[in-house]
């Protein structure tokens, strides 16, 4: 397999290009350019719709009368014939007859009698109670001290007895009255209203509707309903179709995409380096003005 050096082309190139003289810019005179080229202008794209006519064919079915027929058609009619009839009606009539008629009619009775009852009322009575209540005494009593006086039995002598004065307690009776109040039933008696009902048996006469049914004959007259058959003569058109082609205009809208140039904002003066200020779209150092390739096309001069 055969490998092709290309990398060796490289270093040539470079060489050649080296060589070449380089060319000063037309306008400015100068290497490089100092004229700051114009800015590509800017387009948005804009859909509108946008009406216009196109012609539309429409068609039409009409039905044109071809030729006529004449038929009989049959109609059918009901005619009423009167007749005569005897009937029998029902009438009713309305008699009283009179009636002996039995009735319970009540009576009240009110009789007084006696009814005990029981009535609680209180009463007072006064008995004497014995209580026993404790009441002081002074007595004398005689008291062992260190005294020989031998009245305390002591015979062998070395205490002495004196008297002194002590308080002692005595059951006392003591009688008192206490007065009680109770509740005692008594059974009294009384005469209540008492209320009795009976049913007396008495004799009526009434008068009670009877209803009498009778049979009268009575003519009437009827509608008897009877079918006729008629034949009256009818014409028939009988119809084609016509087609009918016409064309009417209709209006109708399609999307049309429009470029509009967008409005750059105001362009900065730049200095150059002859001492001259050049901007984007204005007059450069020889005079002349940097416009678009599409105004160029629009003045039919190249850019």
């Amino acid at each position: 397999m055969r490998v092709r050096p290309w990398w060796l082309a490289a270093p040539v190139l470079l060489v050649s290009l080296a060589c070449e003289t380089v060319i000063a810019c037309h306008v400015c005179k100068q290497t490089p350019c100092v004229i700051t080229p114009a800015p590509p202008p800017a387009f948005e794209c804009v859909t509108e719709m946008v009406p216009f006519t196109v012609m539309k064919t429409k068609t039409r079915v009409d039905l044109v009368p071809a030729y006529t027929k004449t038929v009989m058609k049959t109609k059918l009619e009901t005619v009423y014939d009167e007749q005569t009839r005897n009937v029998c009606k029902p009438v009713f009539d309305t008699i009283f007859e009179t009636r002996c008629v039995t009735v319970c009619r009540p009576v009240c009775e009110t009789t007084m009698e006696c009814q005990p009852f029981r009535v609680c009322r209180p009463v007072t009575t006064t008995r004497q109670v014995t209580e026993y209540c404790l009441r002081p005494f002074t007595e004398l009593v005689t008291v062992p001290v260190k005294t020989k006086c031998s009245r305390c039995g002591h015979t062998e002598g070395g205490c002495t007895c004196q008297t002194v004065a002590r308080t002692c307690y005595k059951r006392v009776p003591l009688v008192r009255e206490v007065t009680e109040t109770h509740m005692v039933t008594e059974v009294q008696a009384q005469l209540v209203p008492v209320v009795h009902w009976r049913m007396v048996a008495e004799q009526r006469i009434e008068k009670v509707p009877v209803t009498i049914c009778r049979m009268v004959n009575e003519v009437v007259r009827i509608r008897v309903p009877r079918l006729v058959v008629n034949c009256e003569p009818t014409t028939l058109i009988y119809k084609r179709a016509v087609l009918t082609c016409e064309e009417i205009p209709v209006t109708v809208y399609r999307p049309v995409v429009k470029m509009i140039p967008v409005v750059q904002p105001s362009p900065q003066i730049m200095p150059s380096s002859q001492g001259k200020e050049t901007a984007s779209g204005l007059t450069g150092p020889s005079g002349l003005v940097a416009s678009s390739g599409k105004e160029a096309a629009e003045k039919g001069t190249p850019p």
